[in-house]
């Protein structure tokens, strides 16, 4: 990486590229340093991808295409639409979906086919967020679901 690049401040779309990257590897239940292997780099390089710190090229986003079975565009997905149209789900939903338990949380929540239970899920969240904010005696969040027009259940917790 040339000491330019190290100045320069993480752009949109390298950032949004690297959570790609990351969500999709671990899906694959794939380590940075095994990614980094299969490319020959870095596991600390893979870590660099991913928060957008270094910039990745055509040939190399190839390469991680291929090793994580997706098409190139899979990493530009949500943000050509975002341009299109309203953004299908905030930056915190991704940020959550990259880590390990938030994609367990998802795909074990999407496997209840129940609505009634679903939705007894969500309050059973919500009251845990609510008792965690007040015992640390900061303000109790303000929580609601919120039915989208899809019929589906979204949450959101304001401060």
């Amino acid at each position: 990486m040339a000491d330019r690049d190290r100045l320069l401040p993480i752009r949109p779309t390298d950032s949004h590229v690297g959570k790609r990257i990351r969500m999709r590897r671990l899906a694959m239940k794939m380590s940075q340093a095994e990614l980094g292997h299969r490319l020959g780099i870095t596991g600390m390089a893979v870590c660099k991808y991913e928060k957008g710190e270094i910039r990745i090229g055509a040939s190399r986003l190839q390469e991680i295409a291929d090793v994580l079975r997706v098409t190139p565009a899979f990493f530009f997905e949500a943000m050509a639409t975002a341009k299109a149209r309203a953004p299908s789900w905030p930056d915190y939903v991704t940020e959550f979906l990259a880590t390990p338990d938030g994609l367990a949380l998802a795909k074990a929540f999407a496997d209840v086919k129940d609505a009634t239970f679903r939705r007894r899920i969500i309050r059973l969240v919500i009251g845990i967020v609510t008792a965690v904010q007040g015992r640390k005696g900061g303000t109790r969040p303000r929580v609601r679901a919120e039915r989208a027009s899809s019929h589906v259940s979204r949450l959101q917790v304001r401060t």
